[in-house]
């Protein structure tokens, strides 16, 4: 049964079914045989996962390491020449700066948790990994919607006046904070689960809303759906109407042309 206490909700598992005692002793050289086999069995299987875990976690290592210096050398090397600081570069290195965050104060503590299976971070951070996690994620896709509106402007449409760096710098301005709203309520209501399994003691980072854990949750659900079209359903809706757009334009400025021209030649 659960009891709260110091906003750590604590469960106790059932953990005889997870027993590691493979010991049977009935006297019998038949029993004993088989009982050496899944010792042996299990020993094997224990150092194949133990084997595969570390190299797996080398792997995850590096490449969170070589991505997070990939990052930063772009900001650097934006940042340091004046003639790279257009409105599409701004819009670049925001983008390299949410991943870079991610990658600092998301994945790399994600990683030690699935790694001792254990959150020892505290609550407070528990919050601020989970808001992180949703405030990078929502300014990525923001950001990158503002990158095809450039591109699309300056294709379609190259004789009109571009977007200015001003106006870039107040856009990205509105992604972040529209993204620190969207993860405000990770950062309200992330909590911390202590439960015992196989023996242990154990501490999980997650949210838990006003009427229960996610899973039961319609809070979640409505959190998940507005999240989702936020995310996803408008930037398509805003990509596809330039597109539907484009598809247009484009006849009839040939259309244009071809008669202006036609109107020229007479």
């Amino acid at each position: 049964m659960g009891q709260l206490c110091n906003e750590d909700v604590i469960l106790a598992l059932d953990d005889e079914s997870d027993s590691d005692d493979y010991t049977v002793s009935n006297g019998t050289s038949a029993i004993s045989s088989v009982n050496l086999t899944l010792q042996i069995i299990k020993s094997n299987s224990s150092k194949r996962d133990r084997y595969e875990f570390t190299v797996n976690k080398m792997s995850l290592t590096v490449e969170i390491m070589w991505y997070t210096v990939f990052l930063l050398m772009l900001i650097i090397a934006i940042g340091a020449h004046r003639r790279m600081r257009t409105v599409t570069n701004y819009f670049l290195v925001n983008l390299s700066v949410a991943d870079v965050m991610l990658s600092v104060f998301n994945c790399v503590f994600n990683f030690i948790y699935m790694i001792h299976e254990d959150w020892n971070f505290g609550l407070t951070y528990c919050a601020i990994n989970n808001h992180v996690g949703i405030v990078t994620v929502a300014s990525s896709v923001f950001t990158l919607t503002g990158i095809s509106i450039d591109r699309y402007l300056a294709i379609v449409r190259p004789l009109k006046p571009r977007m200015s760096k001003r106006w870039a710098q107040v856009i990205i301005l509105l992604i972040w904070f529209t993204s620190f709203l969207l993860g405000g309520p990770y950062l309200l209501y992330s909590r911390i689960v202590v439960y015992r399994y196989s023996g242990k003691v154990q501490r999980s980072c997650i949210v838990i809303w006003p009427d229960g854990q996610a899973t039961n949750s319609k809070v979640d659900h409505i959190y998940n759906l507005v999240l989702f079209f936020l995310t996803s359903i408008i930037p398509m809706i805003i990509c596809y109407c330039f597109r539907y757009n484009l598809v247009l334009f484009t006849p009839l400025l040939r259309s244009a042309f071809l008669s202006y021209c036609a109107a020229k030649g007479r």
